[in-house]
């Protein structure tokens, strides 16, 4: 059985070629911008959730490391 996480990437990359497809049929420009705006939104959260799957260590080490109250516990590496 697959997870949510993988159900979300599907959605994602669907998401992605619908707003790709529709902005290849869209001759307005001022629809072209919104639909290239929302397609570069998905893209980067796409992106961000991507990068988190891939360095999730050195990633949390970056957010926890920002902040005094958690520089003082021991770290586990």
């Amino acid at each position: 059985m697959t997870n949510t996480d993988t159900y979300l990437h599907l959605i994602g990359l669907e998401v992605l070629a619908i707003l790709g497809i529709t902005m290849a049929l869209q001759s307005e420009k001022a629809a072209k911008r919104a639909l290239s705006r929302a397609f570069l939104l998905v893209l980067g959260i796409l992106l961000v959730h991507f990068v988190s799957h891939i360095l999730p260590d050195r990633f949390a080490h970056f957010v926890y490391g920002t902040h005094r109250e958690y520089q003082s516990l021991p770290r586990q590496e």
